[in-house]
């Protein structure tokens, strides 16, 4: 399963579900240039806007949602933060599949597929 917060900062788990018309935070490494730049072992911070110049893809149940931001996420190294919100028609279920991927000059590269409880 994929790292994702809830609003309320609690992981998404199978006990608590991510809800519909909720924001999620995905973590994720690998999604490419950030527009600002920042060092080796920097951790990221709220006054960081570093976000990732490659637009990134969210799946949700096989259709596309529309990411609100992806960044260097705050307070971690090496690691993006990616917020959508879950789709209000959404099926209600434990393993709702879940994609994420980046769009290169070449086409999309996709990480791996995983699922996520939705209610």
């Amino acid at each position: 399963r994929p790292v994702m917060l809830r609003p309320d900062n609690s992981f998404v788990s199978v006990d608590n579900p991510a809800r519909r018309g909720e924001t999620i935070r995905v973590y994720a490494v690998g999604l490419g240039r950030l527009s600002a730049p920042v060092g080796t072992n920097q951790t990221g911070s709220a006054s960081l806007d570093a976000r990732t110049v490659l637009p990134v893809v969210v799946g949700v149940n096989n259709a596309g949602v529309e990411p609100l931001y992806a960044a260097y996420a705050p307070n971690l190294i090496g690691v993006y933060e990616v917020a959508f919100v879950v789709p209000a028609d959404t099926p209600a279920g434990d393993d709702v599949r879940f994609a994420l991927a980046v769009y290169v000059p070449s086409g999309l590269v996709f990480a791996n597929s995983s699922t996520f409880p939705v209610r």
